[in-house]
């Protein structure tokens, strides 16, 4: 299992176990009852930033146009 970087901020870090709890948890109740017990809540997670699609076709390379706006959103 890989360890968590002591350098990761800790609101990463907390949101990152709320969902990895949360991918774990049985059901609703389940989940509560998990992160209770490890003194994290659920308003803990915070979005993960979105990241652009491109629009693809199957069998098609990207042009360098798209992989330059794939690239400057990273």
């Amino acid at each position: 299992m890989a360890s968590t970087s002591p350098r990761m901020p800790e609101p990463e870090r907390r949101a990152r176990a709320v969902r990895t709890v949360a991918g774990h948890a049985k059901d609703a109740e389940d989940l509560v009852e998990l992160l209770d017990m490890l003194g994290l809540k659920a308003t803990d997670v915070h979005p993960r930033p979105e990241r652009p699609q491109a629009p693809r076709q199957h069998n098609k390379h990207l042009s360098i146009a798209e992989l330059g706006e794939l690239l400057q959103h990273i």
